[in-house]
């Protein structure tokens, strides 16, 4: 059986530190024993992507709130 991995964005004013990033990707692996990938969006960020639709697109209505605001 094949693994899947876990895409978790991360909606933030700020750009978080790569120590904060790296210990919340490690928490997370051990929580659900899967590959984690972080995409910390920043309103810079979130221009960036908006201009790749179908990606954009996808994320805003493919992706699952646990916390905090949706992405717009």
């Amino acid at each position: 059986m094949q693994r899947s991995d876990l895409d978790i964005w991360i909606k933030t004013e700020k750009y978080p530190n790569e120590k904060e990033l790296a210990h919340v990707s490690k928490i997370l692996r051990e929580m659900t024993r899967s590959d984690v990938q972080l995409l910390v969006i920043t309103p810079q960020k979130l221009e960036q992507i908006k201009k790749d639709t179908p990606f954009y697109l996808s994320l805003r209505y493919n992706s699952r709130l646990l916390w905090g605001e949706p992405i717009e």
